[in-house]
């Protein structure tokens, strides 16, 4: 029992999925009528449904690092890689060389199952063909010089000469070549087969994505016409499509290279990921997408759309198409008679699927760091799902009589009787678990529960508050952040991490004095650590600039400042009024923008008041000659309208601005073109709108701001204008008190 104990906790525990750690229900009450005490372990019956053993799994787990390993013995590794070894699907044999242990090669032919459906959809007919090919062959097309060291070549007792086949156009071509003529309507004939394949890879890599010898799917085509042939490749690519999909890899289908295969016409399918050796370029305005190997070197206009933008990510190949047209067909005579009854040539295509790579590629892609994800239908055991271990998600309530081995298990992971320590650091694995997978808020809650349990340990609490600081930094919570760091450097006053967090969120919060006080304390425990004194020295530099900010904004502010009292003393001795404005109350519905800009100052006008309750943001200002120019403002009742000069000189006239705005082009809404400038009449209204003092439009304005009865109210002197005579200026000074400067 105690080794079974063991082997939960070190092995099994850690692993089991997150809903799990949520007690069951029925522990805290019985209405349901469940046992608060779960079955024992030992006691446990076995189900009645036939599940497989995973005891008697030939599934050799490696926990070992792999990574390491591999490039020990000089080879490239990946994330698909690591876990395939680790978790037993495959084992290293030869460099580039892998067993397919039991539960990969479930996959594999769950896959090949896929691949059959499809290629028998279009009228694929399946076929086997040897691995050894005859030297004869590839020398008539070619092709064994070409390849290089790519062909693994060997010799027979006899001295004759072989290859192992990395492809099969030309054994395909010579059977097909050896039946005789065939008869048109054989056409299209569609031959596939599903075999191991070798290539001498000089740098094999990254697992099963780049070996010497896998597994592959290879069709290949035959049609009467050129126009035929590009049919059944649409029809092979749509197949292609068709299987991806139902996968739920998204692929990306790419102009291609044809290589050293040849022909007229290739595609790659790709599959997006960080490991891809292919550089791709995709345009976001069309489908267009090529390998870069088929354009021009730096080109990223679209030659698709013309319009979009090409943007370059990574891929891994894992189909490729190509229409060879007669290369091997003419070659080898592979013929048919066709309609005239007389022989032609055939067109040909071949298509190459990479099985294994696709089983390697879809974990690389769809997988964590820590755990295989597979397409649904790849799964090895699907009846997995149904072993608490290989479960993806847990049931919300854990009934003992329904599971009783889930029961059993979260009442070893919910002892409250294990010492106060052990449930905390278990509630910090837990947390961690939850950071890993960047679940920041469950993390969170995680090492709460851990902090609750008060255990005696600071060790533990420490890294409980810092480990919940990272958590909160992630999530933006930058002064909970700060606030667990101190917490923590009050446990462990020598906790690094808790240092460098507290440092960074400093930083964060542009508390850049606070966060070398932090990086200080850190760098006394820990003189080179690389962080922290990257920490400090960003904190020093911007230290530096905010306290430059600060001086500055200090002198701009004297500045103003001294500015706006000179300016209050030419006010004041110009006997200049001025009046403050009452502030109009805000409504609830007012945003924010009411209460900015033009807007709401011309929404402030009180035309019957004939008065601006906020001018438009312009000061008035002392130029440097000392003459002072004021933001005025035009109303025209009539027609509810208003003008806005930013700057009218003191020494101006009235006439001097009104000939500017009403010569020659009139404002729009003056339709009946009354308003010329002898034809017009201004006043201005006392502050307690008692009578309208109409001003000689010749006077210069300061003459008129010193007038007794003139104040300034908002910083904005105001003026009605008026048509003289009309209907409407006769109707508005009749039912006011008008004086004549």
């Amino acid at each position: 029992m105690e080794v079974l104990m063991h082997h939960l906790q070190q092995r099994i525990l850690p692993h089991l999925p997150r809903a799990f750690t949520t007690p069951c229900k029925s522990h805290s009450s019985c209405a349901a009528g469940h046992s608060p005490n779960p079955t024992p372990i030992g006691s446990i019956s076995r189900p009645s449904t036939h599940l497989p053993l995973v005891s008697r799994l030939f599934q050799p787990s490696n926990l070992r690092d792999v990574g390491q390993e591999s490039r020990a013995q000089g080879e490239m590794t990946c994330k698909s890689q690591r876990l395939m070894q680790q978790a037993g699907l495959i084992h290293p044999s030869n460099p580039g060389c892998y067993y397919y242990l039991p539960a990969t090669v479930r996959s594999m032919e769950k896959l090949v199952r896929l691949i059959d459906q499809e290629m028998q959809r279009i009228g694929g007919q399946k076929l086997d063909m040897p691995s050894l090919c005859s030297a004869e062959l590839w020398r008539r097309s070619e092709r064994w010089d070409l390849m290089g060291k790519e062909l693994f070549r060997l010799r027979d007792r006899h001295g004759a000469e072989y290859c192992l086949g990395p492809t099969h156009e030309e054994a395909v071509t010579e059977l097909l070549a050896s039946q005789g003529t065939l008869s048109y309507r054989q056409l299209p004939l569609m031959l596939y087969q599903m075999t191991r394949k070798f290539r001498d890879e000089p740098k094999p890599r990254f697992g099963l994505l780049r070996g010497r010898e896998f597994y592959m799917k290879d069709m290949y085509t035959f049609d009467v016409s050129e126009e035929a042939a590009y049919h059944t490749y649409e029809s092979v690519c749509q197949a292609y499509n068709r299987l991806f999909s139902r996968l739920g890899l998204r692929i990306v289908q790419v102009q291609a290279d044809t290589g050293k295969i040849g022909g007229k016409l290739s595609h790659e399918f790709q599959l997006p990921a960080d490991i891809g050796e292919d550089r791709l370029l995709v345009c976001g305005s069309c489908s267009f997408s090529a390998n870069v190997e088929t354009m021009e070197p730096g080109r990223t206009d679209c030659p698709q759309c013309q319009a979009g933008t090409l943007v370059e990510s990574k891929g891994i190949e894992v189909g490729h198409t190509f229409y060879l047209g007669t290369k091997y067909s003419h070659i080898f005579n592979a013929t048919f008679n066709n309609t005239q009854n007389k022989p032609a040539v055939t067109e040909m295509g071949c298509f190459g699927l990479g099985v294994t790579r696709i089983l390697a590629a879809a974990i690389e892609v769809m997988s964590t760091e820590e755990a295989i994800r597979w397409p649904g239908l790849l799964a090895p055991y699907q009846e997995f799902d149904k072993v608490p271990m290989f479960m993806k998600t847990a049931p919300d309530e854990i009934d003992p009589m329904k599971h009783p081995e889930l029961a059993a298990i979260q009442s070893i992971i919910h002892d409250d009787d294990r010492p106060l320590e052990e449930q905390a650091e278990s509630l910090k694995d837990e947390g961690n678990d939850y950071f890993k997978e960047k679940n920041y808020k469950k993390a969170i809650v995680s090492y709460t529960a851990g902090l609750k349990k008060n255990c005696s340990d600071s060790n533990v609490n420490a890294i409980l508050l810092t480990n919940r600081a990272a958590a909160h930094f992630h999530l933006g919570n930058m002064r909970s952040a700060l606030n667990d760091s101190v917490a923590a450097k009050k446990f462990k006053p020598d906790h690094l991490k808790a240092l460098i967090r507290g440092a960074s969120c400093c930083m964060e919060l542009k508390k850049y004095t606070d966060a070398l006080l932090w990086c200080e304390e850190g760098l006394k425990l820990q003189p080179t650590d690389k962080k922290l004194l990257e920490l400090r020295a960003t904190a020093d530099k911007h230290k530096r600039a905010a306290e430059r900010d600060a001086r500055k904004a200090k002198v701009k502010e004297k500045k103003e400042l001294s500015e706006r009292e000179a300016l209050l003393a030419a006010i004041k001795g110009r006997g200049i009024k001025l009046l403050k404005p009452k502030q109009r109350p805000k409504r609830s519905s007012d945003s924010d923008d009411d209460n900015r800009g033009p807007s709401r100052a011309m929404a402030g006008l009180d035309l019957d008041g004939l008065c601006s309750v906020e001018a438009t943001g312009a000061t008035v200002f002392l130029d440097e000659q000392g003459v002072m120019h004021w933001p005025v403002l035009f109303l025209y009742p009539e027609h509810q309208q208003t003008d806005f000069i930013s700057a009218f000189s003191e020494s101006s006239s009235f006439l001097d601005h009104l000939t500017l705005m009403f010569g020659e082009e009139l404002p729009p809404w003056d339709t009946n073109r009354k308003y010329s400038p002898q034809n017009l009449q201004l006043f201005f209204e006392d502050h307690e709108k008692e009578s309208l003092y109409q001003v000689n439009p010749e006077t210069p304005l300061i003459k008129i701001l010193q007038h007794k009865r003139c104040f300034v109210k908002a910083g904005s002197p105001s003026f009605v204008i008026l048509v003289n005579g009309s209907p409407f200026c006769e109707k508005f000074l009749s039912e006011r008190k008008t004086i004549r400067l």
